[in-house]
């Protein structure tokens, strides 16, 4: 199972701050590891998510292991 699917897509640092921070509507971050089995769990839920409210809210999902430090980019972006 991939981490991300057409209807959630995956951010690294790079892509954060003008996928998430400046998005013109809500967005959901997932912060998962490729290892965690709850987060594949997950990912079947986010999907429906992500395509049931596609024009309402984006979903995104963060490897935290991939990008570390991601995890806590939204707390310091609140200042």
């Amino acid at each position: 199972m991939s981490a991300a699917s057409a209807a959630v897509s995956q951010v690294g640092k790079a892509e954060f701050d003008e996928q998430v921070l400046r998005s013109s509507v809500p967005v959901l971050v997932d912060f998962f590891a490729t290892w965690c089995a709850p987060c594949k769990a997950l990912l079947p839920v986010l999907n429906r998510l992500a395509t049931e409210f596609s024009n309402q809210v984006r979903i995104v999902k963060v490897d935290i292991d991939a990008a570390p430090g991601s995890e806590a980019a939204p707390l310091t972006a609140l200042g």
